[in-house]
């Protein structure tokens, strides 16, 4: 069971604000919303960075509401574009173990992904490094993203997934910037 409808209400967000706020595509907001599932200590981080609610809130049996719904936010923190980031990780999954194991992939898992990727280039977005740096760390994210979900689906990579991988990668990472640069949106309403 999760509270996340009632954390959503009580902030007056509407799902794409709320969504922007956690990483994630407003769509999944929907989805964990009416499912009440459980949710993950990464889900918990994104809750309190995003919107200042301690991770314990979100599994509270009693969890009321916001103290203060007009309390100031935190700081809006620069994610990378969710459904760019989750078509990236599918179609990473895809390359380096086979289409047919795509769907050995649940959208928990793959949200669960994009999540935890989009909090771990969340984290380095405000440092002074060069492009480069934060090219290299996505770089990175994606491919250490792709292969615990494919290990943590059991799925086996195809021999030469290292050769694929290593091609593959860097297009799709220049697809999550140049998506994520268009995926700034205007100043965010509640």
């Amino acid at each position: 069971m999760n509270n996340l409808q009632t954390i959503r209400l009580s902030l007056r967000m509407s799902r794409e604000a709320f969504a922007r706020r956690i990483g994630i595509y407003t769509d999944y907001i929907a989805s964990l919303e009416t499912s009440g599932r459980d949710l993950s200590p990464v889900w918990g981080d994104a809750l309190a960075q995003g919107v200042g609610v301690s991770p314990d809130a979100l599994a509270d049996p009693i969890f009321d509401s916001v103290a203060d719904p007009d309390a100031p936010l935190p700081p809006l923190r620069k994610f990378a574009c969710p459904i760019a980031l989750r078509f990236a990780l599918q179609t990473l999954i895809a390359y380096i173990a086979g289409v047919d194991q795509t769907h050995r992939v649940s959208e928990d898992q793959y949200a669960d992904a994009v999540v935890g990727l989009n909090a771990f280039l969340a984290d380095s977005a405000d440092d002074p490094v060069d492009e480069d740096e934060q090219f290299s760390r996505l770089l990175k994210g994606l491919q250490i993203t792709a292969l615990t979900v494919v290990r943590s689906c059991e799925i086996a990579p195809q021999s030469g997934f290292e050769k694929i991988m290593a091609g593959a990668v860097p297009p799709l990472a220049r697809l999550i910037e140049d998506c994520s640069r268009s995926n700034v949106s205007d100043p965010e309403t509640k």
